[in-house]
């Protein structure tokens, strides 16, 4: 509980905040498991360097509204938590780099999202994603991605803004999600089927995936990458994650746009995470610095070390 209040008193710092979009989920071992978590006295279970820690938390701000999930282990991860987020980060990255025709219904891309759980007998009970308001309702349609159909959904189209958020949740144990907003936007693809362009997706928050999680050896090269220098990025203003410690602050100032990788010269997964978390260097970096607060910029700056390629 006390982790929840510290989020919001670092929000309440932040330019244009109006309040918290939800109520924060901060969930410790075993709660994590529980998918929609709520805090309280009885439940409550302190951080510690045993369990994963989960969090799940947004704000509004007079420029837009967030909501993001991130998964840390503040000790030494066991090997079962290590595989299934990274088969959680996979699918993260699937859906985000999916390249799509315009209108396509969200419950067509869910199972980008999931396929490597589901290579291993694995899956979540809960979509995939939302749609998210502009300073307005933090969960909103038509649009979503789910096994289940949306029954107004009229298809995704240029500028929606959804989230990604597949996750995984061992009952008892422990629970992982990774959330990121993202914004559809035009795909550069080669071709022009019937003269249309495609869809894909731009990656909006900026907060570090923690490595120490990872199970490198499930990533392709190009998956981490995408956590090397951004030299073909462009800046637009929207949503940046300001770190504090032990989590994170929102503050909607940009939106970032990764480019998109050619599969044939790079090997995906490695190559996503490495150019994300550069990037979350370069922008997140600039706001802590602004703000003086050298110990989560020491934090951020360890977080998001590239990952070498395994030989």
């Amino acid at each position: 509980m006390s982790a929840a209040a510290y989020l919001e008193q670092c929000r309440a710092k932040q330019d244009n905040y109006r309040g918290l979009s939800f109520e924060t989920i901060t969930a410790v071992g075993s709660n994590a498991a529980i998918t929609h978590y709520r805090t309280s006295p009885a439940t409550n279970r302190t951080v510690t360097t045993r369990h994963i820690y989960l969090v799940d938390s947004g704000a509004h701000y007079s420029d837009g509204t967030t909501d993001v999930t991130r998964t840390l282990h503040f000790g030494e991860p066991t090997a079962a938590e290590r595989d299934a987020f990274t088969r959680v980060l996979k699918g993260h990255i699937a859906l985000a780099t999916a390249v799509f025709p315009p209108k396509i219904k969200g419950n067509r891309l869910d199972s980008f999202a999931r396929q490597f759980l589901w290579s291993v007998g694995l899956d979540y009970g809960h979509g995939t994603g939302h749609g998210i308001g502009m300073f307005l309702n933090v969960h909103e349609g038509p649009m979503g991605i789910g096994w289940r159909t949306y029954p107004d959904d009229p298809g995704l189209e240029e500028g929606m803004f959804l989230s990604d958020e597949p996750g995984y949740y061992k009952a008892g144990e422990f629970g992982i999600r990774i959330e990121s907003i993202v914004r559809v936007v035009k795909a550069d693809t080669p071709h022009r089927h019937n003269d249309q362009d495609f869809l894909t997706f731009k990656v909006v928050t900026l907060a570090p995936i923690q490595a120490k999680l990872i199970d490198v050896s499930l990533l392709t090269n190009a998956e981490v990458a995408c956590l090397l220098p951004l030299h073909n990025c462009y800046r637009h203003h929207f949503d940046v994650m300001v770190i504090r410690n032990l989590n994170l602050c929102l503050r909607c100032d940009f939106i970032v746009c990764l480019y998109n990788f050619d599969n044939a010269e790079y090997n995906y997964d490695l190559d996503w995470l490495n150019a994300y978390h550069e990037t979350v260097r370069k922008e997140v970096g600039a706001v802590l610095s602004a703000q003086r607060d050298q110990r989560a910029l020491e934090w951020l700056m360890r977080e998001t070390v590239p990952i070498a390629r395994l030989a």
